[in-house]
C-alpha cells in the first residue's frame, strides 16, 4: 500500500503484514488472512451463544454476513478492523461475570479498543468496532438485572471512552510524525479533517444522501427505513415484555453508525461501498428487536 501523504495514519496493521511479505506471496497471506477470519467468526460466534444466547449469535452472523464478511480475508486492510473487533467480543465474553459485577471498568476496556483501532484501521468502518461489543455489554448487564440509568450510563461513557481512545491516539500520531519527519503533519490531518467534514467545490456535503446512500448499500432499499420504523414503534407498544433498560441503550446504539456519516460526510459520501460497513451494529439490533418482539419468551426479554 502507497502510504504517501498519510502521515497522519499509524498504519499499525504493517507490524503484521511486514513479516508475512518476507515469507509469503499476497495469495498465500490472503488465505492466512481468510482462515484466521473465518475462525475467528466461528468461535465468536460460539462464544456469543454460550455467554448470552443463540438468538444473538445468529443475529451477530447475520450482521456479519450483510457486511460481506466472506471477501474480508481478501482485504488486508478492512480484515485488521474485524479481527481486533472480535478478539475483542471474545475476550468480553469470557469475562462475563466481573463486566457485570464491576461494570465501571468497561468505559476503560472500550478506550483501549478505540485506541487499538485507531493503530490500525484506516477508517474503514471503525465504529463497528464500537457498537457491535457495546451490544454485547447491554445484553450482559440487562441479564444481570442492571438499572435503566446504569445501561445508559455505560453506553453513553463507553461510547465517550472509545472516542477519545481513538481521537487521543490519532493525535499522537500527528505530533510524533511532526518532530520525526520533520514535516507538519499536524497541519496536513486538519487540512485533511476539515475536508472530510465539510467538503470543497469538487465534494460538496451532502448529508442528507449520504446517510441514505450508506443505509440502502448495507439495507438494500430506503424503503427498509419503514420497516425499522414500524419495529421501533413496536418496541415501544410492547414495552411491557421489552424493557426499556434494554430497548433504549440499544436504541442509542444503533444511531452511532449515522452521526458518524453527519460528521464524517465527506469521506462516508465518497467512499460509501466500503463505510456502509458502520452499520453492523445496527442490523445486529434490528435482528434482535425483531426475535425479542415474535418471540419474547424464547429470548427472556419479559421484565
Amino acid at each position: 500500500m502507497d502510504m504517501d501523504n498519510y502521515a497522519r495514519y499509524w498504519h499499525g496493521y504493517a507490524v503484521v503484514l511486514k513479516p508475512l511479505l518476507s515469507f509469503f506471496e499476497m495469495k498465500d497471506i490472503r488465505l492466512i488472512y481468510n482462515t484466521v477470519v473465518i475462525f475467528l467468526l466461528c468461535y465468536t460466534s460460539y462464544s456469543i451463544a454460550t455467554s448470552v444466547n443463540k438468538t444473538s449469535s445468529i443475529a451477530f452472523i447475520l450482521s456479519m454476513a450483510a457486511m460481506h464478511v466472506e471477501i474480508f480475508g481478501l482485504s488486508l486492510q478492512i480484515s485488521n478492523m474485524f479481527i481486533v473487533m472480535m478478539l475483542f467480543i471474545i475476550f468480553i465474553c469470557r469475562n462475563k461475570t466481573a463486566l457485570i459485577y464491576s461494570n465501571n471498568i468497561i468505559p476503560l476496556y472500550f478506550f483501549i479498543l478505540g485506541s487499538v483501532i485507531n493503530f490500525i484501521d484506516l477508517l474503514t468502518a471503525p465504529v463497528a468496532s464500537l457498537s457491535i461489543p457495546l451490544i454485547i455489554i447491554i445484553l450482559f448487564l440487562y441479564e444481570g438485572k442492571a438499572t435503566f440509568i446504569s445501561s445508559i450510563k455505560t453506553t453513553i461513557f463507553s461510547s465517550i471512552s472509545w472516542g477519545l481512545g481513538y481521537g487521543l491516539t490519532w493525535v499522537a500520531k500527528w505530533l510524533i510524525a511532526s518532530v520525526i519527519l520533520g514535516q507538519n503533519v499536524f497541519l496536513d490531518a486538519i487540512q485533511s479533517m476539515f475536508f472530510r467534514t465539510v467538503g470543497n467545490e469538487n465534494y460538496p456535503i451532502h448529508r442528507i444522501d449520504t446517510i441514505l446512500n450508506n443505509f440502502t448499500a448495507m439495507f438494500y432499499s430506503e424503503y427498509m427505513l419503514i420497516v425499522l420504523a414500524v419495529i421501533l414503534f413496536m418496541a415501544i407498544i410492547l414495552k411491557s415484555r421489552i424493557s426499556l433498560s434494554l430497548s433504549l441503550p440499544l436504541l442509542l446504539i444503533s444511531l452511532i453508525p449515522y452521526i458518524w456519516y453527519t460528521i464524517l460526510s465527506n469521506h462516508s459520501q465518497i467512499h460509501t461501498f466500503f463505510t456502509y460497513r458502520a452499520q453492523g451494529g445496527t442490523f445486529m439490533i434490528f435482528l434482535i428487536m425483531l426475535a425479542a418482539i415474535i418471540r419474547p419468551n424464547s429470548f427472556n426479554f419479559r421484565k
